[in-house]
C-alpha cells in the first residue's frame, strides 16, 4: 500500500514536471515574438516611466523646460573685456588700495552703463560680495532690489553660462532673502551639479528633489544626443546600444519628430513584459527572465544587451512547490535588508559628494582672492606704476604669498594626516625663540588687516619637545584664525607662560569671541561658527582641525576658551617640556 502511494506521488510530480516545462518552452517562443515585435512599436511606451521619455527633431534632443539645458558653456566664452577690466579696477580698489569707496564707485559706474542681463547679473553679485565685506547694510539692501529685477530678465537655459550660474549661486551663499521666491523656484532646480552643492541649506522644499530629477534627465538626453550627432538624423526606429547599460529606443511620432527613452536593458524588458501581460491566458512572462550579453552583442531580434530569455529558477522547480513559500520568504528578507543598506549606503554617498563639492567650491573661491590679488600688485610693479610705493607692494605682496603657501599647506596636509602619511620628528626646541620668529613670519599679514600683535615671554628659555615646523603650522593656523574672526578688536597678544611639567602657548583676539556651544565644534574638519557659515567670512574650515590634530600628535593639546575679561577668544596650546 505504502509502495503504491509513493508511485503515485513519484508519477504526479513527473507529470506536474513535464507540464511546468512545455508551459516554460511555450513561455520562451512567446518572449522571443513579443520582444522582436515590440522593438519596432510604441505598445510598450505607456509603461516606460515618463522621466526617461523625450523628444527628437531631426537629430537633435528637443530640451524641455525642467532641464533647460544640455551642454555648458566654457568658462570664459562669454566674457566682455571691458566689463572684465572694470572689475579688475574695483577688485585693485579694494584689495591693493584698500578703498572701498573708490571700488564702490567702480562698481556703480559699471551699472549705470550698458549692459547685457547676464552681465548685469555678474556685476551686480561682486558688488554685493564688496558691501557683505564693507558691511554696509544700507548699500546690499539697494543692490539686492537691483539683482531681484534683473533676474526677471534672466531664463534657465541662460544658466549654462558659467558666468550666470555662478553670479546667481553667489548671491545666494550670500543670504537666502536675496533671491525672490519665485525665481529661486523657476532657476535653482537647473543650476550645473557643482554650484548647486555648494549652496547653503536648507533649500525652499522642492528644489533639491527637482535639481537631481533634472541632473538625472539631463545625463540621459546628453547621452542621447551624443549618440545621435554621430549618427545623425537618419538613425533607425528601434533599439540602440548607447553604453554596456543603457539603450536608446527610438520610435516615429510624426512629421519630422521621433519619441526616444534612454534606459537599462533590464528596464526595457520589464515594461516590454507588463505590456504584455495584458490579455494574456498564462503567466508566461513570470516564467521567464532575459541574460544579459554586452551592449554590442545582437541576439534575440536586435536586442542590445538581450542575448537570449531563459526560464526563470523558480519556474525550473517543478513539483517541489513547499519550496516556493520558504524561498519567498527568505528573498523578502533579503530584499529588505538589501533596500536599506542601499538607502543607506546611498544618502553617505550623497552627504559625501555635496561635501566635496561644496568643499572645493570654497577652496577655488579661497585660492582666487590672494591670487588676485598677487597678480595686480605684479602688474603694477612690472608696469611701473607703484607710484613710489613699491616697498609697501612688496610687503603686501608678502603678505598674500603666506596666505596663499598657508591654504595650499593645510589642504595637503589635510590629505596626509587622513591617510596616514604625516609624519613628525620631535626635539628639543627653544620655544620662545620660535613663537618670535613665527610671528615675525606672520606680523605683515596681520598688519596688512590693520592689526597689531603683542608676545609676553613667561618661559624663561624654557625648552619644548615639538616638530619645529610642524608647532610653526600650527601657530600660524591659530593666528590666521585671530585675523579673520577678531579683526574688529585691532590687536592679538599673544603669551608663553610654563604650567608645572607643560608649556602653554595662548593667543588671545579681541573680536566678537565664540561662543560657549561652539568651542569644540570649531576644530571639526570644514565646520565654521554659525555666524560665519554664508561666506561673509573667508574660509574652509580645515585650519583649526590640522591644528589641534598637530599638537596632539606632537603630544600637546589645543583648546578654545574665553579670555579672562574682556570680549574675543582664546586659544591655548598645551606642550610638553623638555629637561634636555
Amino acid at each position: 500500500m505504502v509502495a503504491v502511494l509513493a508511485f503515485q506521488l513519484w508519477r504526479s510530480f513527473r507529470l506536474e514536471s513535464q507540464l511546468q516545462q512545455t508551459e516554460i518552452e511555450r513561455a520562451l517562443l512567446l518572449g522571443e515574438r513579443i520582444l522582436q515585435r515590440t522593438i519596432v512599436s510604441q505598445a510598450a511606451f505607456a509603461v516606460v516611466p515618463a522621466a526617461n521619455c523625450f523628444e527628437v527633431r531631426g537629430d537633435r534632443v528637443v530640451v524641455d523646460p525642467a532641464v533647460a539645458w544640455l551642454d555648458p558653456i566654457e568658462p570664459g566664452v562669454d566674457d566682455d573685456l571691458i566689463v572684465q577690466d572694470r572689475l579688475d579696477r574695483a577688485m585693485r580698489a579694494e584689495f591693493v588700495d584698500r578703498d572701498h569707496a573708490s571700488a564702490a564707485r567702480e562698481f556703480d559706474e559699471l551699472l549705470a552703463g550698458p549692459l547685457l542681463a547676464t552681465q548685469r547679473l555678474q556685476v551686480l553679485s561682486a558688488a554685493l560680495w564688496h558691501a557683505k565685506r564693507a558691511n554696509s547694510t544700507t548699500r546690499i539692501a539697494s543692490l539686492s532690489e537691483q539683482f531681484a529685477r534683473a533676474l526677471e530678465n534672466v531664463t534657465p537655459p541662460q544658466l549654462a553660462s558659467d558666468m550666470v550660474s555662478s553670479a546667481l549661486a553667489s548671491a545666494v551663499r550670500i543670504e537666502h532673502e536675496l533671491i525672490p521666491a519665485a525665481a529661486a523656484e523657476r532657476l535653482l532646480p537647473c543650476l550645473p551639479p557643482l554650484q548647486f552643492a555648494g549652496l547653503p541649506r536648507p533649500l525652499p522644499d522642492g528644489i533639491a528633489a527637482r535639481h537631481r530629477d533634472a541632473t538625472v534627465r539631463r545625463d540621459r538626453m546628453r547621452l542621447a544626443q551624443q549618440w545621435l550627432g554621430e549618427h545623425g538624423a537618419t538613425a533607425a526606429a528601434g533599439l540602440h546600444a548607447l553604453t554596456t547599460d543603457a539603450v536608446l529606443w527610438l520610435m516615429p511620432a510624426a512629421e519630422g519628430q521621433r519619441r526616444a527613452a534612454v534606459l537599462r536593458p533590464q528596464a526595457w524588458f520589464d515594461a516590454v513584459m507588463a505590456e504584455a501581460r495584458d490579455g494574456a491566458t498564462f503567466s508566461w512572462p513570470e516564467r521567464i527572465e532575459p541574460e544579459f550579453g554586452s551592449a554590442t552583442e545582437v541576439a534575440m531580434g536586435a536586442v542590445p544587451g538581450v542575448a537570449r530569455l531563459r526560464p526563470k529558477q523558480s519556474a525550473a522547480l517543478g513539483g517541489s512547490v513547499w519550496l516556493l513559500p520558504v524561498l519567498t520568504g527568505l528573498l523578502a528578507v533579503a530584499f529588505a535588508l538589501a533596500f536599506v543598506q542601499h538607502r543607506r549606503a546611498g544618502r553617505r554617498e550623497s552627504e559625501a559628494m555635496a561635501a566635496q563639492s561644496q568643499f572645493l567650491t570654497t577652496v577655488t573661491h579661497e585660492l582666487k582672492t590672494p591670487l588676485a590679488g598677487i597678480r595686480l600688485l605684479g602688474e603694477m610693479l612690472a608696469e611701473g606704476r607703484a607710484g613710489g610705493r613699491e616697498a609697501e607692494y612688496y610687503k603686501l605682496l608678502v603678505g598674500e604669498s603666506a596666505r596663499l603657501s598657508l591654504l595650499i599647506d593645510n589642504v595637503l596636509d589635510l590629505g596626509r594626516l587622513e591617510r596616514g602619511e604625516r609624519s613628525y620628528l620631535r626635539t628639543s626646541v627653544p620655544l620662545a625663540d620660535l613663537v618670535r620668529e613665527t610671528l615675525r613670519m606672520f606680523a605683515p599679514v596681520l598688519e596688512q588687516h590693520g592689526m597689531q600683535v603683542t608676545f609676553e615671554d613667561e618661559l624663561l628659555d624654557a625648552n619644548a619637545s615639538l616638530d619645529r615646523d610642524a608647532f610653526v603650522q600650527s601657530l600660524v593656523a591659530v593666528l590666521d584664525n585671530a585675523r579673520k574672526y577678531g579683526a574688529s578688536g585691532k590687536r592679538v597678544e599673544v603669551v608663553g607662560a610654563i604650567d608645572g611639567d607643560r608649556l602653554t602657548v595662548r593667543v588671545r583676539d579681541h573680536g566678537t569671541g565664540v561662543p560657549a556651544a561652539e568651542r569644540e565644534a570649531v576644530f571639526d574638519r570644514f565646520v565654521r561658527g554659525q555666524e560665519h557659515q554664508h561666506g561673509s567670512t573667508p574660509g574652509v574650515g580645515i585650519g583649526l582641525y590640522l591644528a589641534r590634530s598637530i599638537a596632539r600628535s606632537l603630544g600637546g593639546d589645543l583648546t578654545c576658551g574665553a579670555p579672562a575679561s574682556g570680549a574675543g577668544a582664546e586659544f591655548r596650546f598645551s606642550l610638553q617640556r623638555s629637561m634636555t
